[in-house]
């Protein structure tokens, strides 16, 4: 067995350190937990385990040992909190994941095939040294209190919890890996039990609700505890009367939706869900085992996908299922147990089931017309609310409080029953912990929504209407996921330590929707959703993915009498261009192309970046035609002198590590259109530029007086400035500012 631990074997977790009043010592504490937790978790898996992808859309499980500690550096040295890097390779290579787009995706070429990860020697000797780098940040950076959003020491909270977010998707991976590459379950692991002691009964209706009731929904920005930013903002919603089942939705429960042929009946099912449910062969909720060698989801690398983790065992005799399928047509020899993280059990009738948002939808149709999941407005009602003048204090939050009596922060390492604990002050149980809850609300900022300078696509890409949330935290939650500001969304056909709970309403459901351009989301499969559900998204820059937008672009850049600006800022880029044979350049903000085409005999490589979508796909046939032609039909032709095969065109919302080096970024009014400029300038600040190369900065006068304070405050020196007009900008003029 390789070295996986750099601290010591460790299962409970502590509660995150009050950021009013910590010490070093505590921030030390909480840091050291979160990492030994972590790598806790690994030691249950054999080594060759690592190296596989348990799920087809997912990355080998050694990406995720060694994702989290490259955040801490990558983070720490975007905030200035440390100028060096550990080992740029890793800090490239592990950055960034995958996001699982969609149940039919191809797989990402690091999945599989012949690629070579690192060995768990190498990287269990990284973990080791990120460590130490940390813990001597903690232990000398300038440690002034509040720890608060423009704190430095902010990036060493964000990268503690989004370790915390890891340990609860790599435990969901290693729960999806077949037993053979399960070492055993660690020494310090406790489950929950089996049982509550009596059974958990009748799932009735608790009655919430009514006139004048509004749920308050968004965290404080002075909160003393780490947030992540999709929870700050403020929103108070009108919450008509609901009923609610007391308890989640148990295994048993959901058993008889599967006896009775749910997986089988497409008219319970979206069409979305039916489609996953046919392309994935789905029989059963994916952590039941059967009898019947049912279809993983697992990658091909290693043979994962040709094992199955339902064996196949001895059948009823013939007499037993034709007394059994007479009784019920649906009924199939499945004697169903359930896969823990570690270890397969007797399916455990009170333990809620876990599903994804498909089945749980398909179920509720199942129940019948009048059912559905909770909203996040009606969630907040479900909760003990915290004692008057309390509302803003961290003992409020439920892990602070001496006992926590419910299922969250680890105190078990699995699912428990649905009765082991007391009920909120209104009648529901697990009302946070157990396991996630599926909500019929898209993820989508609060008004107010602004994202973070250290983490400026953390949320607000999901905020498309294709991400649900889930609320209410897991078992396995830790630190602000186990909080109950904590807002989490996935995409419907993933597959988390997720569940869920019904609700009846004959009033309108207080949804919110995100309306996207050129979609329309399947409002007809929530009951009662009227027209005020549609919200448009948080995220400017999604709402700007529509053909027209792209029309508006081209003719800015090709048409306009602004048109012009771009042999100006091209000719000023090529200026830049050292004499080299690989020379490289960035394009931030790159439109549909004509700057990228415009540099592109100057240089060995232009990659081309843009937050939209319809402005990089427009530019890529841009290059490979030779024209783009706009929906009424006039076209626009592809500069002359364009060398189309040094340009590369990216959708990025962020920089990664992996994009490299480059002597010449030209940022073509493109801090404008940014969610958050400050984390870009600080992404342009790292070591995005090689030695002696130049950063060109297009913007408008206020947006560059506010970008230059920044970064001639850190290691930038500016050596020229001028002007540009006319430029397609507010004001018409743009103003021109090398930096190197």
């Amino acid at each position: 067995m390789a070295a996986l631990i750099t601290g010591k074997p460790t299962f409970h977790s502590s509660a995150p350190p009050n950021l009013k009043n910590c010490t070093r010592a505590e921030l030390q504490a909480y840091f050291d937990n979160t990492y030994d937790i972590d790598e806790t978790l690994f030691t249950g898996i054999t080594d060759d385990a690592f190296y596989m992808c348990p799920d087809r859309l997912r990355l080998p499980l050694v990406f995720y040992y060694a994702h989290t500690a490259t955040v801490f550096i990558n983070k720490m040295l975007a905030a200035g909190l440390i100028a060096e890097r550990v080992n740029r390779d890793f800090e490239a290579l592990f950055e960034t994941g995958v996001d699982e787009m969609s149940w039919d995706d191809t797989e990402n070429f690091r999945m599989g095939g012949e690629f070579k990860w690192p060995s768990l020697e190498e990287v269990h000797k990284y973990r080791m040294t990120v460590r130490d780098v940390v813990s001597t940040v903690i232990a000398s950076a300038p440690f002034n209190l509040p720890i608060n959003m423009e704190n430095p020491l902010w990036a060493i909270l964000l990268s503690i919890e989004h370790e915390r977010i890891h340990i609860e998707t790599s435990s969901v991976l290693i729960r999806q890996l077949p037993t053979k590459f399960i070492r055993g379950q660690p020494d310090v692991w406790v489950n929950a039990p089996i049982s509550a002691g009596e059974p958990s009964g009748e799932n009735k209706l608790v009655a919430l609700g009514g006139d004048g009731v509004k749920a308050a929904l968004g965290k404080p920005k002075d909160f003393a505890s780490f947030g992540w930013d999709n929870e700050y903002g403020e929103c108070h919603v009108p919450v008509p009367k609901f009923q609610v089942s007391q308890f989640l939705v148990t295994n048993a429960e959901y058993l008889q939706f599967v006896r009775n042929g749910g997986y089988h009946k497409p008219e319970l099912w979206t069409k979305e869900g039916w489609k996953w449910v046919e392309y994935r062969e789905v029989k059963h909720p994916v952590f039941w085992v059967c009898t019947q060698g049912c279809k993983n989801g697992c990658g091909d690398k290693g043979g994962l996908s040709s094992m199955s983790h339902c064996a196949p065992c001895e059948p009823l005799s013939e007499g037993t299922r034709d007394k059994k399928q007479k009784a019920d047509p649906y009924y199939t020899d499945f004697n169903f147990k359930l896969r823990t993280i570690y270890e397969e059990i007797d399916l455990p009738s009170d333990w809620p089931v876990e599903i994804n948002y498909h089945e749980a939808k398909a179920f509720c149709r199942w129940k019948g017309e009048a059912y559905r999941l909770p909203t996040e407005a009606e969630m907040a009602l479900m909760r003990t609310p915290p004692a008057p003048g309390t509302e803003n204090l961290l003992e409020s939050e439920i892990i602070h409080k001496p006992d926590v009596q419910a299922n969250i922060n680890l105190k078990f390492g699995s699912a428990s029953p649905v009765n082991l604990f007391a009920a909120s002050s209104v009648g529901v149980y697990d009302a946070q912990g157990n396991v996630w809850q599926w909500q019929e609300d898209h993820f989508n900022g609060l008004p107010g929504f602004e994202s973070h300078y250290l983490y400026d696509d953390f949320s607000s890409p999901c905020f498309d209407g294709r991400h649900t949330m889930i609320l209410g935290g897991s078992f396995i939650s830790t630190g602000d996921e186990a909080s109950r500001f904590a807002r989490f969304a996935f995409r419907r056909h993933f597959i988390q330590h997720a569940g869920f709970r019904y609700v009846v309403s004959t009033n309108e459901t207080p949804v919110r929707l995100t309306a996207m351009p050129g979609e329309e989301p399947e409002i007809g499969a929530i009951p009662r959703c009227g027209p005020n559900a549609m919200f448009e998204s948080t995220n400017v820059q999604l709402t700007l993915e529509s053909c027209e937008t792209a029309d508006v672009k081209a003719t800015e850049e090709f048409v306009s009498p602004a048109a012009s600006f771009y042999p100006e800022l091209a000719e000023l880029c090529n200026s830049r261009a050292p004499q080299t044979e690989e020379s490289r350049a960035l394009v931030v903000g790159s439109g549909i192309g004509r700057l990228a085409c415009l540099v592109s005999p100057a240089y060995k490589e232009v990659v081309a970046q843009d937050y939209c979508g319809v402005f990089t796909e427009a530019g890529k046939r841009l290059v490979e035609t030779g024209a783009y032609t706009l929906t009424d039909g006039t076209a626009v032709e592809v500069p002359a002198g364009t060398v189309g095969d040094r340009i590369q065109f990216i959708q990025l919302t962020w920089l990664p590590v992996e994009i490299g080096l480059f002597d010449v970024v030209v940022v073509n009014l493109a801090l404008e259109r940014s969610l958050n400029p400050n984390a870009w300038l600080a992404r342009f600040i790292g070591d995005i530029l090689t030695p002696g190369g130049s950063l060109i900065i297009a913007a408008t006068s206020p947006q560059m007086e506010s970008a230059s304070k920044i970064l001639s405050s850190r290691s930038l020196r500016l050596v020229a400035q001028s002007t540009i007009s006319p430029a397609p900008c507010e004001g018409d003029v743009a103003v021109i500012t090398i930096w190197q």
